[in-house]
């Protein structure tokens, strides 16, 4: 998409008064990706996914950052998580975003979320889904305001599917729990993206600047369209 706006803005430069048409053009693709972005973001911020009860928001009152702690992953997988985390919190900081992880070593019954091992709490995964996972994420919210946390990871997969789990899981706890139908996005449900896209991190960024705990689907989507 970058390639074909770059394309047409020096075929507008180049042509002169030539180029209304390419400007139309250009300002027609502009628009649609904007519509794109709108329709992704209500999807992942307050819709309902697959049926469940979503129709408003949930985010964390205690700011600026939420305490996050690694509850018997290994050594490597700890690096993993708190180097990924590290790299998120510097993106967000450089986006203008007050929001944060905060990674804690040692004191697991403060910690906002906790990070724990998958196969060692399916009874407890099970009361809210049958599906075969790799991660999954649970929060608990007073009227939309998250107090408390918890990740879910198996700790027997690859490095990279460990990676992109944690990712997306971590992300979720921000308060964005839906997925994505776009594939190079850390929401997307698949194993397939390990990175975070730039819009990831715009979303939440825009999710704490612009919306509050409780707030109704209907209200979020008027400012996401205001907005966005």
């Amino acid at each position: 998409m970058r390639t074909l706006f770059l394309y047409l803005l020096i075929c507008s430069v180049c042509l002169g008064e030539e180029s209304v048409f390419i400007e139309d053009l250009f300002a027609e693709i502009f628009a649609e990706e904007q519509l794109e972005k709108k329709e992704w973001a209500k999807e992942i911020v307050a819709s309902n996914e697959y049926g469940k009860e979503r129709n408003y928001v949930f985010m964390w009152g205690k700011l600026p950052t939420v305490s996050i702690f690694n509850d018997g992953c290994s050594p490597g997988q700890k690096r993993c998580i708190k180097r990924n985390i590290n790299i998120l919190n510097h993106r967000l900081k450089l986006k203008g975003s007050f929001f944060a992880w905060k990674v804690i070593e040692d004191d697991n019954e403060n910690a906002d979320i906790l990070i724990k091992n998958l196969e060692k709490n399916k009874e407890f995964i099970g009361r809210y889904t049958n599906d075969e996972l790799d991660g999954y994420c649970h929060l608990w919210d007073k009227n939309g305001r998250l107090y408390r946390g918890e990740v879910f990871l198996r700790y027997d997969i690859r490095y990279d599917n460990f990676e992109h789990i944690m990712y997306e899981e971590v992300m979720h706890t921000s308060g964005i729990l839906n997925d994505s139908y776009r594939q190079k996005s850390i929401f997307f449900a698949g194993n397939e993206w390990t990175k975070v896209a730039d819009y990831d991190i715009y979303l939440i960024k825009f999710f704490y600047e612009h919306f509050k705990p409780g707030m109704n689907e209907k209200t979020a989507f008027e400012i996401i369209d205001e907005k966005f």
